[in-house]
């Protein structure tokens, strides 16, 4: 399916349908070179860093960039549809552009002098870190003194920039209260990416070119004005995402969606050929098989539907808004209903792309893996559905704040 402009957001202007529409035919001449080199990306455990030049050449990059600062300022909507292209093709390429993608918006949440630093500069950073608090920021004059070791740092290899949630501590170590009852405070640590080290242990069942290794810090100094508080900052900056956090979730469920299209696409394709045992027809002839792909294909249509249409909405939010409200109310459930149908559109595509498909390099046998891993990130879990469901009787669901304690080194 391509793009229309009735698909972009629509108080785009004509010149921004037209760029978005410009980097997905971008993206697709790119297709056949990227699918031939998708094994060297498992292989890898990363995406080569020329892939990333040639997506930041055309631009995938500059979507979420303000115009003030270099950027294409294309918003939301637009970055799903990149994002939906290229998990399409793969969903390691997509969530590891993804995080690079969101650089703009969620280092928007430093003071703006920080960001115009590094945003006027001559080449723009790419930026990647995770949200957990998994590790120490023991405030000192002029910032703070950081440890700790954080995992899923999805496409770190390619990043210029680096974070790490933290708790923070007082001189004499003692946890600092955040600004929830109950809480600790936390804040994220903005490193350069020379300064931490990357630990080689992302190996694992899907996702694999993604790259989310571990990585550690050993007391390392960062300024108070490379610091800032994921849940509670509010983007500094004109031009991003009113609630970058709440788009990145978003961005998740595009990926997720994507990698349903992609499978789906690909069984398409391979049951025109295709004879069972015991069949006297291919698959794309046999009645049962029309009904099952039939029925993807209308559940894969109504999630992305209802994908864009909650992604219109978000990018329309002048940030005033109850961040809890939104979640509960909107992006949680679209998430999890999103990702429910896509996950269900994979199972039901690899229970007809028959018993070949269990051998290593079977392409619908790396959509089951990948979409099998992403399904398990917490922004797209059935809690959702809970939360809202309280909400409507009126009822509680609490929900603890997040945290990680640091896993055991491999």
């Amino acid at each position: 399916m391509t793009t229309t402009e009735t698909e972009v957001h629509p108080e785009t202007t004509t010149d921004s349908i037209s760029i978005t529409a410009r980097i997905l035919a971008d993206i697709r001449l790119m297709e056949p070179a990227l699918v031939a080199r998708i094994p060297e990306f498992d292989e890898q455990r990363r995406i080569p860093a020329d892939v990333i030049a040639d997506l930041k050449r055309i631009g995938v990059f500059d979507v979420l960039t303000p115009r003030s600062h270099g950027g294409l300022q294309l918003g939301l909507v637009s970055s799903v549809l990149v994002l939906e292209e290229l998990a399409r093709i793969d969903a390691s390429l997509a969530w590891a552009t993804m995080i690079g993608m969101e650089s703009p918006q969620i280092l928007a949440l430093l003071p703006r002098d920080t960001y115009d630093e590094l945003f006027l500069a001559d080449e723009r950073p790419l930026f990647g870190g995770t949200f957990l608090p998994a590790g120490k920021a023991q405030k000192v004059d002029g910032g703070y003194r950081v440890s700790g070791r954080w995992g899923f740092a999805s496409g770190c290899q390619n990043w210029d920039l680096v974070f790490g949630n933290c708790i923070v501590i007082d001189e004499n170590g003692d946890t600092l209260p955040g600004r929830l009852p109950g809480t600790p405070r936390t804040r994220a640590m903005v490193m350069p990416a020379y300064a931490v080290t990357i630990e080689d242990t992302w190996k694992t069942l899907g996702m694999r070119g993604s790259g989310s290794h571990h990585f550690h810090a050993e007391d390392i100094f960062v300024p108070d004005n490379f610091a800032f508080d994921i849940l509670f900052d509010r983007p500094n900056v004109d031009g991003v995402g009113k609630f970058p956090i709440a788009e990145f979730n978003t961005h998740i469920t595009a990926i997720i969606l994507g990698t349903a299209r992609g499978a789906l696409e690909e069984f398409r394709e391979t049951a025109k050929t295709k004879q069972r045992m015991g069949s006297k027809v291919t698959a794309a002839k046999n009645p049962v098989v029309q009904d099952r792909v039939g029925r993807i294909e209308a559940g894969l249509r109504a999630a992305r539907s209802y994908l864009l249409e909650e992604g219109r909405w978000l990018a329309e939010l002048d940030g005033t808004e109850d961040f809890e409200d939104i979640t509960i109310e909107h992006t949680g459930p679209l998430n999890a209903w999103v990702t429910k149908t896509s996950v269900e559109a994979v199972d039901a595509v690899w229970a007809l792309s028959g018993a070949s498909n269990a051998y290593e390099g079977s392409t619908i046998q790396r959509r089951l893996r990948d979409i099998s891993v992403s399904r398990q990130h917490a922004a797209v879990t059935d809690t959702a559905f809970t939360r809202l469901g309280a909400a409507m009787f009126n009822e509680t669901h609490e929900v603890s704040q997040q945290t990680q304690t640091a896993p055991q080194k491999a």
